[in-house]
C-alpha cells in the first residue's frame, strides 16, 4: 500500500524508503515572511512543503527581488546536498503560511547514497523547477504587470488548493518585481 503524505514528492517514494526517511523528518510551521535560506547561505535543511507557498526569489545586490519559482505541496526545496555546491542561489521566503517536513541536508545526502530510488522524484522535481524558472523569465520580460499578477494568483490558487490566502500588496510587489503602487492598481 502506498503511503499518502501531504507532500506529493514524499508520496512518490517507495514505502520502504519513506519509512526510513520519515524517522528523521520534523514537522515545522512556516510563518509568512520567514526566510528559510538566503542567497549565498549554506543550506542546512531540506524542506518538503506540505502547505502554504514558498517563493524562490532572485535577489539583486540592491535588494530588489523577483520570484523565480513557487514551491507548494508538490515541492521540495534546499536539496543542494545532492550536488557538490551547497550555497543557495536564491532566497526561499514563505509567502503563504503553512507547514513542511524538514530534514537535515546531510541526512538526506546519506539517504540518497543508501537509496538511489529517491533520485527519480527529486530529479523530476528539478526539471519542473527549471520549467518554472524558464517560464518566469519569459513572463517577466514579455507580459504586462496584470498578466504576471494573474499568472501568480492562478498558480497560488493551484498550490494552496484554495482561493483564499493572506498577502499584502508589498509582498506581491516583491514577488513580481514591481512597485507597490503598480500592484495596487
Amino acid at each position: 500500500m502506498q503511503f499518502m503524505s501531504p507532500n506529493e514528492l514524499l508520496t512518490a517514494l517507495p514505502p520502504v524508503i519513506y519509512e526510513r526517511l520519515a524517522l528523521r523528518l520534523q514537522r515545522v510551521r512556516l510563518e509568512a515572511g520567514r526566510i528559510l535560506f538566503d542567497v549565498g547561505a549554506t543550506i542546512d535543511h531540506t524542506w518538503f512543503i506540505t502547505g502554504g507557498i514558498v517563493s524562490l526569489l532572485g535577489v539583486t545586490k540592491d535588494g530588489d527581488s523577483v520570484e523565480l519559482a513557487m514551491a507548494g505541496p508538490d515541492s521540495v526545496i534546499g536539496f543542494t546536498e545532492i550536488v557538490r555546491k551547497n550555497r543557495a542561489v536564491f532566497r526561499a521566503q514563505v509567502q503563504v503560511a503553512g507547514e513542511a517536513f524538514r530534514v537535515g541536508a546531510r541526512v538526506l545526502k546519506v539517504t540518497l547514497k543508501q537509496e538511489s530510488e529517491i533520485y527519480i522524484p527529486l530529479l523530476d522535481h528539478t526539471h519542473t523547477l527549471s520549467e518554472q524558472i524558464a517560464q518566469a523569465a519569459v513572463c517577466n520580460q514579455f507580459h504586462t504587470a496584470d498578466q504576471r499578477l494573474a499568472r501568480w494568483l492562478l498558480l497560488a490558487r493551484h498550490r494552496t488548493r484554495s482561493g483564499a490566502f493572506d498577502l499584502t500588496h508589498e509582498a506581491m510587489a516583491e514577488i513580481l518585481g514591481l512597485s507597490r503602487s503598480c500592484v495596487s492598481l
